[in-house]
C-alpha cells in the first residue's frame, strides 16, 4: 500500500527558509514516485526534476504539503543519505520500502 509519511504534517515554511528539505515516502512494490528526472549517465549529483506525473506518490507529497511541494527545476542532492552518482541515486529510488531524498528549491531568478 502507498502512503505519505508522517512528514506530511510538517508545519510551513517559505521557500527561503527551506533552501532544501527532506521528502519521505513509502514505496510499495510496483508503485510509482511519478517524477521524472533528467541526468546524463555517470554525471555527478544532482538528479533534476523535469516532471511531476498526477497520481504517483510525489504527487500524493505535494498536495499534503503545498510549502514543501517539488517541482520541475528543483534538484534531487541524495536519496536515503546517498550522494555519489546519478546512477546511485536512480537505484534509490527504484527501491521498495521507505525512500528518503532531499530537494534543493530552484533559483526563483530566471536565467534568460
Amino acid at each position: 500500500e502507498e502512503t505519505v509519511s508522517e512528514a506530511a504534517t510538517a508545519p510551513p515554511a517559505t521557500l527561503a527558509e527551506l533552501g532544501t528539505f527532506t521528502v519521505t515516502l513509502n514505496k510499495a512494490a510496483m508503485a510509482k514516485l511519478g517524477v521524472r528526472i533528467s541526468a546524463k549517465p555517470f554525471q555527478a549529483v544532482p538528479l533534476h526534476v523535469v516532471g511531476v506525473q498526477c497520481g504517483g506518490l510525489v504527487s500524493e507529497w505535494n498536495g499534503a504539503n503545498p510549502t514543501r511541494m517539488v517541482e520541475v527545476g528543483d534538484d534531487i542532492i541524495s536519496v536515503n543519505g546517498v550522494e555519489a552518482s546519478c546512477e546511485d541515486l536512480y537505484k534509490e529510488l527504484a527501491q521498495v520500502g521507505e525512500i528518503s531524498f532531499v530537494v534543493k528549491k530552484r533559483s526563483p531568478r530566471r536565467s534568460d
